[in-house]
């Protein structure tokens, strides 16, 4: 499953099941493990209708059971997306809380730095990037160097640790810092042949490119992507970060070299372009695409938003593209009418640095 080899990883924990369903039918620990596996990898390939029944009381089975850390990790990692993208930020916040008692009961440390890390990339992905900071900055020794110098740190953690930072930096509009903390995790993934980890870094090092300015080099990045997401299978890395990457999805089907390639982001695109028709039906904004907007409705231009916000004039239009996306603008003026429309203007409050 790290290395991407999704068929033989989805064969092995099948058999796996199967042994342990016929030789000790009544060891509830096993199953555990082998629901807890399966659903993981239905969650990378978002085939997320496979997944919901096996995660059922997850931590009271887990915890009744023998785990080792990976297992807990990909626990908790699976359950956390299911119930960000089902049952909303206040009970996957909820649900990790649950997680940390148990853990700190058993006397489980090491799971410790692994759900700070769970709780910084949820409540990024839900557009409280403030809030993330926050817990990032009480647990700072969790993250400083994401444990990509300690040879006993399970890949899992690594992952976890690596990619909430970045996604911290780039909430911050420290771009560069996003870029080489990336790089350095990229590194630690490739030498050791996890896929997986090396996909998510990626993507999230597209969005960094393209936020710093850097359109080719954000195109490199995502062909890299998409050959991943074609060997792998591994889908779900590319669709959690939603319209920022459409447009560029929709680029790269057009000039990446090789058809397969270019099919590749034609169809992620098109993933994306259903996913985004969906949330535009009740478009969410980000607290910092509404910091932008509404300096946006003061007539301000980019590098008045950006001095205002302390963020680059890269990152404002990077928050621009996934405004113009969601309120279906052509421009500015027309974002700002579709704002007004939805009402985002009514009692505002301005944010600056």
């Amino acid at each position: 499953m790290a290395r991407g080899d999704t068929q033989e990883a989805m064969q092995r924990y099948e058999k796996g099941r199967r042994k342990s369903r016929r030789h000790f039918p009544h060891d509830v620990g096993l199953r555990t493990v082998g629901d807890v596996l399966s659903a993981e990898i239905d969650i990378e390939r978002n085939a997320i209708a496979n997944v919901k029944h096996r995660l059922a009381r997850i931590v009271d089975r887990l915890h009744d059971a023998e785990a080792w850390f990976d297992i807990y990790a990909a626990a908790y990692g699976a359950t956390a997306e299911i119930y960000l993208s089902e049952r909303g930020l206040d009970e996957t916040l909820a649900f990790l809380d649950q997680a940390q008692a148990r853990a700190e009961h058993l006397g489980l440390v090491r799971l410790g730095p692994l759900l700070e890390s769970l709780r910084v990339t949820t409540l990024t992905l839900a557009g409280e990037g403030d809030r993330a900071l926050r817990i990032a900055e009480r647990s700072a020794t969790h993250f400083s160097g994401a444990g990509l110098d300690d040879t006993s740190a399970p890949w899992r953690e690594v992952e976890s640790l690596s990619t909430a930072w970045v996604r911290l930096m780039l909430h911050k509009g420290r771009v560069e810092e996003a870029l080489r903390a990336a790089d350095a995790a990229l590194v630690y993934a490739r030498d050791r042949g996890v896929a997986r980890m090396a996909l998510r870094l990626n993507v999230l090092a597209t969005r960094g490119a393209e936020m710093a300015g850097d359109r080719s080099g954000a195109l490199a990045r995502i062909g890299e992507v998409c050959g991943e997401v074609a060997r792998t299978g591994y889908l779900r890395a590319v669709l959690r970060e939603g319209p920022d990457l459409l447009p560029l999805l929709r680029e790269a089907g057009q000039v990446l070299h090789g058809d397969a390639l270019r099919q590749q982001a034609r169809d992620l695109a098109d993933l994306l372009a259903g996913q985004e028709a969906a949330a535009l039906r009740t478009p969410v904004f980000s607290p910092r695409e509404l910091d932008v907007l509404k300096h946006l409705n003061q007539g301000l231009q980019d590098k008045m938003i950006a001095r205002r916000l302390g963020v680059t004039e890269h990152a404002v239009r990077f928050h621009l593209k996934n405004i113009y996306a969601k309120t279906r603008a052509r421009g500015r003026l027309e974002a700002v009418v579709r704002a007004r429309e939805l009402g985002l203007f009514e009692g505002v409050t301005y944010q600056s640095r």
